[in-house]
């Protein structure tokens, strides 16, 4: 559940039949190369598009488009609304643990999950939606040898992380896109990690999962670190 007090984060929704680019387009009107555009993608209900599409971007931004009413549905004649997104009761993880899982691309290497994954979260970072020093990333592989990764990663995060900056990070994650060459992408996907079930012994006494002969998988640890060498680009501490 969220905390009583909702943290004002610099992501929006947007209602609007354009394409991202034209969405795009439009919103860069109201800044400049000192203000900070994010990722934008389209929501999806079923897997089937929607017209809302979750940007990211400085809230003076959104203040000068708030002025002359684009705050407001079917004003100025255009089939253009930008609100601040909220987050709702299911956006939050409910029973489930606080960290995520991300299936990766079979066709996409460790070294290419590894940078995107940083990309998309070297973002949240430069928005503040979370620090840098709040998570880290793990992608378990097959084989150390041939560095083959198990086709999901675990994005784990540290207990003081307040749980909505965990479901908005969720919320921006799912449903982008990974790169897979230069003519062909696929959906990204963003879960609530699930408790570990138990295993059952054969004397009937339950043992959790993590209690295994085996040796635990080898494990890519990545910890992203944003460019911080432009100040408009400059995340906090």
């Amino acid at each position: 559940m969220a905390d009583s007090k909702s943290i004002k984060f610099p992501v929006f929704l947007v209602h609007s039949q354009w394409s991202l680019a034209d969405i795009d387009e439009f919103i860069r009107k109201f800044g400049d190369e000192n203000h900070r555009f994010g990722p934008i993608r389209i929501q999806r209900i079923n897997g089937k598009e929607t017209s809302r599409t979750i940007c990211l971007f400085d809230h003076d931004v959104y203040n000068k488009m708030a002025r002359p009413g684009y705050n407001e549905r079917q004003q100025n004649g255009i089939d253009f609304c930008v609100v601040p997104f909220g987050l709702r009761p299911y956006n939050f993880p409910g029973d489930a643990i606080r960290n995520l899982f991300i299936p990766l691309p079979s066709k996409l290497s460790t070294r290419g999950c590894q940078a995107q994954l940083g990309e998309k979260l070297n973002s949240l970072v430069i928005f503040r939606v979370v620090r840098k020093d709040d998570f880290w990333l793990k992608i378990p592989l097959k084989s150390r040898e041939t560095g083959e990764h198990k086709n999901f990663a675990i994005v784990n995060f540290k207990e003081d992380v307040d749980i909505q900056r965990i479901a908005m990070c969720r919320v921006i994650i799912d449903e982008s896109h990974w790169n897979i060459d230069e003519t062909s992408r696929e959906l990204a996907h963003c879960y609530w990690m699930k408790p570990q079930r138990k295993k059952i012994q054969p004397n009937g006494i339950l043992i959790p999962k993590s209690v295994n002969s085996n040796p635990p998988a080898p494990v890519i640890s990545h910890s992203p670190i944003p460019d911080t060498t432009s100040p408009v680009f400059q995340a906090d501490k």
